[in-house]
């Protein structure tokens, strides 16, 4: 027969409902947390890309106006 003195100890060694809905929703706001966490770094990469991105064809320009300009300097146009 199970005494008090046994259901108190396996009280201490085993996890209640109560400790198991506990650890749940704290592990349930990490997730969460940490979740927007990563959409927040992916926003802000999405965003420098969209940023970055916008100046690709002004820099294609650029780079064929340089070109231009060598070849009438007879300038090389050696990037390394």
């Amino acid at each position: 027969m199970i005494t008090d003195k046994d259901i108190s100890k396996l009280k201490q060694v085993f996890a209640s409902k109560d400790d198991l809905s506990t650890a749940v929703k704290e592990l349930k706001n990490e997730i969460v947390k940490f979740k927007d966490e990563i959409v927040g770094r992916l926003n802000k990469i999405d965003d420098e890309l969209t940023v970055t991105n916008g100046y690709g064809d002004q820099l294609e320009d650029h780079d064929n106006r340089l070109k231009k300009v060598e070849k009438h300097l007879n300038l090389s146009s050696d990037t390394s």
